[in-house]
């Protein structure tokens, strides 16, 4: 029983120390902790789990999970939850090693996309095919595991590109097709997304938008995401999704990127100014939104007479 909040450095000993007593009494387990590059250049503590006669280790990133802890959830529940996973994919039998990813075929239908910053991320992209688009970088990854609420992938390398013999614009279409049938866009007015969600990053960011502009209010905003709301901006570059949406209107409309998860819809209205909503955006990137989960903080607009994404701001 913790009577005092724990420091992360204490917390993550705990965990360390409980997952790998717990995990040795089947088997051999290691436990490593290292530092990597996330999104937009910030820098992460992870948990590796390797098992032995396992190719493929469980990775935890641990100030989510630390996040998760000051939330309320204790630390034995916590790391209860991190065996639990490692004990499922020895029982799916997830045999994933570095000779699976030589072949195209082994992971065509598990390719996935990715949006980030180009700016944020240049040089992680030195590494890595991408397709350029506006700000954006379009990222491609390969997804092999998947949760509830989260998922594991791989980020594709340049060197898997030698190996798979295919071009960016062949990588993507593969991509963009797996994207639709995985996990179909979700277009919802922002009220009923933030009642669901209650509280949180989406509900925040409502709310910062209201207080620099109140009369929003009564405005049309959706949000624009994908079922399981992680990498949900990557909709952008779903075939169709966004000419569906001003077919439906019948009028430009505004894209405002809140963050790597989602992005909100504007239609175009007289007395609305793409700088201003830049300004908001601005606003909660800075106040709001965390910086690994940071898009843009450009408004783009969508042309409905020409069907086409460009930078309004």
């Amino acid at each position: 029983m913790h009577q005092s909040i724990l420091t992360y450095g204490e917390f993550v000993t705990y965990i360390r120390e409980n997952v790998e007593a717990v995990l040795n009494e089947d088997r051999e387990a290691e436990v490593v902790l290292t530092e990597v590059e996330k999104n937009n250049g910030v820098m992460s503590e992870i948990m590796t789990i390797r098992q032995e006669r396992e190719n493929f280790a469980p990775v935890f990133y641990m100030r989510d999970i630390y996040e998760q802890y000051l939330r309320g959830i204790s630390p034995d529940d916590l790391a209860e939850q991190m065996v639990s996973i490692c004990r499922q994919q020895e029982a799916d039998g997830l045999s994933v090693n570095g000779a699976w990813f030589e072949h195209f075929e082994n992971v065509r239908e598990h390719i996935i996309l990715k949006a980030v910053n180009y700016e944020r991320n240049s040089r992680q992209l030195t590494d890595c095919p991408f397709i350029k688009a506006l700000d954006l970088a379009v990222t491609f990854r390969v997804l092999v595991e998947e949760e509830q609420s989260r998922i594991g992938t791989v980020l594709v390398s340049n060197e898997m590109m030698k190996w798979w013999h295919v071009s960016e614009t062949d990588l993507y279409k593969t991509a963009a097709a797996n994207m639709q049938r995985l996990w179909k866009d979700v277009l919802e007015p922002i009220q009923d997304m933030v009642h669901e969600m209650a509280e949180g990053p989406m509900a925040e960011a409502y709310d910062a938008f209201l207080e620099e502009r109140p009369e929003t209010g009564t405005m049309p905003l959706y949000v624009l995401t994908n079922e399981i709301r992680l990498n949900g901006a990557s909709v952008l570059f779903y075939t169709d999704c966004l000419k569906r949406f001003a077919s439906d209107i019948g009028r430009d409309f505004f894209v405002l990127p809140s963050s790597i998860h989602e992005v909100l819809l504007l239609p175009v209205m007289d007395e609305m100014s793409a700088w201003d909503l830049r300004q908001i955006v601005g606003t909660m990137n800075h106040q709001v939104v965390s910086d690994e989960e940071v898009l843009s903080d450009h408004v783009y607009r969508y042309l409905h007479k020409f069907n086409k994404l460009i930078i309004a701001a």
